[in-house]
């Protein structure tokens, strides 16, 4: 069996769907009309042979503007047009169209719908079965290829896999690779919280001591400033601090390097 005449069993598929939703194209709870109508280009399997083909869906009416510059879909016996949910198309050519719902069930985030051809199209025991599961978007996305398995070329089975946000009544799920919205800020931590305490408990004791200084003692200028003679020589601090590790750092230098032992004998150049 050809490549095309599978893309066209997928085609039917998706007529399928149509058929199975009611006349208010609600499936179940499911409302798939926002979805409209689809062109996808999606690769079909079969006997480890795969090809691409293209379909035109539309879940809640017959597709009867084919893609691009491709003939309209009619049955290879009675020479009618087929009108179908789901049109597969090659290249330039109509492969085949379904419509005759068979079966379709709705759950939780899925929906799945079963389909089988009329009696006087090309394939008439061709059957797909079209799964719905939640998704991000609107539109239908297709996930994987075009399952068709069978041993007899007369009598196969399409499988279909999409996702669309039309079949889900919880929450939705995230895209792959991570969340949808903006991630969350990272929770402060242990070392977070003692930063925060000391920088605001700081700031709080500086206000506090300046307006007791200012209202109570009656001092101006740079005497409001808390311990300001500290503040004053914290300059010559930090410098008698350096002094003093460079000291250190070179004598440790000096008893564990080339010199070390030589005591007083030893008078650096």
């Amino acid at each position: 069996m050809r490549p095309s005449l599978f893309l066209a069993s997928v085609a039917v598929v998706l007529v399928g769907i149509a058929g199975v939703v009611n006349g208010d194209c609600k499936l179940g709870d499911f409302d798939l009309s926002p979805i409209g109508t689809v062109q996808l280009s999606m690769e079909q399997d079969y006997q480890g042979a795969s090809a691409m083909y293209t379909w035109v869906v539309n879940l809640c009416g017959p597709v009867s503007v084919p893609p691009n510059t491709a003939t309209e879909c009619k049955a290879k016996i009675s020479g009618n047009v087929l009108p179908g949910y789901v049109t597969e198309y090659s290249t330039n050519n109509c492969q085949t169209s379904w419509g005759k719902l068979t079966g379709n069930s709705a759950g939780y985030n899925a929906a799945s719908i079963s389909l089988g051809q009329t009696d006087d199209s090309n394939h008439p025991l061709w059957t797909a079965n079209i799964y719905l599961a939640c998704g991000q978007t609107v539109t239908l996305t297709p996930v994987g290829n075009v399952n068709v398995t069978g041993a007899n070329a007369a009598a196969l089975n399409f499988d279909f896999h999409f996702t669309t946000s039309q079949v889900c009544n919880g929450v939705v799920p995230p895209p792959p690779g991570g969340p949808t919205g903006a991630e969350e800020p990272p929770a402060c931590g242990g070392g977070c919280a003692f930063v925060i305490v000391v920088f605001v408990g700081a700031f709080v004791y500086v206000i506090v001591t300046v307006l007791f200084f200012y209202i109570q003692q009656g001092k101006r200028g740079l005497e409001l400033i808390p311990h300001a003679e500290f503040w004053k020589d914290f300059a010559s601090l930090i410098k008698e601090g350096v002094v003093f590790s460079v000291q250190k750092i070179r004598a440790l230098i000096c008893k564990s390097g080339p010199y070390a032992g030589e005591g007083s004998s030893y008078q650096q150049v």
